[in-house]
């Protein structure tokens, strides 16, 4: 995460030097709002403990599962022009619904699993860079909560709420109108997440630490 931190900073930094700089921050100040698309992509990398081995025959493997899928969302928040060109945004996103987030198909069949998450809140800051074309730089930081259940072969659902820090690049376009759209790649790195009772076995666990990538586009208008 450092180094997409590294990176964001760099390019932003870079572009305020070498872009003209014809539009200004008051273009982009105000009340905000849309709707947005992703695409995210999670990985899950972690240990399986087998609750009913003994020490000698390896009670714990290690492994990884992930997934790919399509979400919606909204958005809100507000601009505010902290110099000429310079501008924080700070707002928050909502996605509603449910997606999958990992699967685990077992050879026997007796340790199916998948995890899911729903309705996924984040709140965010933006340090903005107002560049040309009515155009503009940013990066993000927000954290996100997601609700994330197991279902399948596994003696609860396991629901929890993770928690885990959002870090994004995106750029922003506006029109006169004030409709804006805005494309955006981001990774949240998630607390870890711990899922037991798998194969319906109390002594059996899966653990590990969820990250999401995640590339957005979103539609919105600024009042």
């Amino acid at each position: 995460m450092k180094a997409i931190k590294t990176f964001a900073i760099t390019l932003l930094a870079s572009m305020s030097l070498s872009s003209p700089l014809t539009a200004g921050s008051a273009d982009f100040a105000g009340i905000f709002g849309g709707i947005s698309a992703s695409v995210i992509g999670v990985s899950i990398d972690g240990t399986h403990t087998n609750g009913t081995c003994i020490e000698s025959s390896g009670c714990v493997n290690k492994g990884g599962v992930g997934a790919f899928t399509p979400v919606g969302g909204i958005e809100a928040g507000f601009n505010l022009p902290i110099g000429d060109i310079f501008f924080l945004g700070i707002g928050g996103k909502l996605v509603q619904g449910t997606a999958t987030l990992a699967e685990s198909d077992e050879a026997t069949t007796v340790a199916d699993i998948a995890v899911e998450g729903r309705d996924a809140e984040t709140i965010y800051i933006q340090p903005s860079l107002s560049l040309f074309d009515n155009s503009a730089m940013y990066v993000k930081w927000g954290q996100t909560i997601i609700n994330v259940e197991a279902v399948g072969d596994v003696s609860n659902r396991n629901s929890n709420d993770l928690t885990g820090d959002m870090y994004a690049i995106g750029m922003l376009t506006q029109f006169n109108s004030g409709i804006y759209v805005r494309s955006e790649a981001s990774a949240t790195q998630f607390e870890q997440l711990s899922v037991t009772g798998i194969g319906n076995s109390a002594g059996a666990i899966i653990e590990g630490n969820p990250i999401i990538a995640q590339g957005t586009v979103a539609l919105g208008y600024k009042f």
